[in-house]
């Protein structure tokens, strides 16, 4: 195996969850606008490791909801593997590391999906355990550090355009879409050629797999 190494988004890319997740039930309560709420919620959730009443406190103030709003019991919700996931990731394993990189609150980061994952992929990064969530540039720097190359060799791939590819590629990183018919939000993002946009994971796997071969060649020459 190369020294190359994929992060991959985990819900809508790899997994089916079923039920609501905490983000979710708060999005739902807030009176802000999903953009608005979103950036609060992956500020002050996303990347804290345990809910505190000082967590919740700014979680609630930002999202302009009463304390009262706030779950106080959250079972993680269930999530089962997409039916292309296995192959895709038996497939990338062969020529990468593979980790993950997702926005997940603590009590949504079920250890039951690293078992369901682990045959596959070596290390998890939510962001609740990392400090960042995505976009957040450093989320992206940190996942590379943490696996020993530089940011500019990792390849990203995910479904939220904000979250995965704006994110990816303000770190530098490549960035590969899973597009799944939607248009692109941004072609200018396009223009230094480290944004790949790609129909689903099967057609981003081998996608990726050309891509990191021709990396391969050309660092050879």
């Amino acid at each position: 195996m190369s020294g190359a190494v994929i992060s991959l988004d985990v819900g809508g890319t790899l997994v089916r969850t079923s039920g609501p997740s905490l983000a979710a039930l708060l999005l739902a309560a807030s009176p802000l606008q999903a953009p608005a709420a979103r950036s609060v919620i992956r500020r002050e959730l996303y990347t804290r490791p345990r809910i505190t009443d000082e967590v919740i406190a700014a979680v609630c103030t930002g999202l302009q909801i009463p304390r009262s709003a706030f779950p106080r019991q959250h079972a993680p919700v269930e999530v089962s593997l997409q039916s292309t996931t296995p192959t895709v990731l038996r497939q990338l394993s062969r020529s990468a590391k593979l980790v993950t990189l997702s926005n997940v609150t603590c009590l949504d980061d079920d250890p039951v999906l690293h078992d369901l994952l682990a045959p596959w992929i070596s290390r998890h990064f939510p962001s609740s355990r990392l400090g960042y969530a995505k976009p957040d540039p450093a989320a992206f720097h940190a996942v590379a550090a943490a696996c020993g190359v530089p940011t500019t060799t990792l390849v990203h791939v995910g479904d939220d355009w904000e979250c995965d590819i704006v994110g990816a590629a303000r770190a530098g990183a490549v960035a590969v879409w899973l597009a799944e018919g939607r248009p692109i939000p941004d072609v200018d993002l396009l223009a230094d050629g480290n944004v790949l946009i790609t129909h689903d994971l099967p057609t981003a796997a081998r996608r990726v797999g050309h891509y990191l071969k021709t990396r391969r060649q050309r660092s050879r020459r």
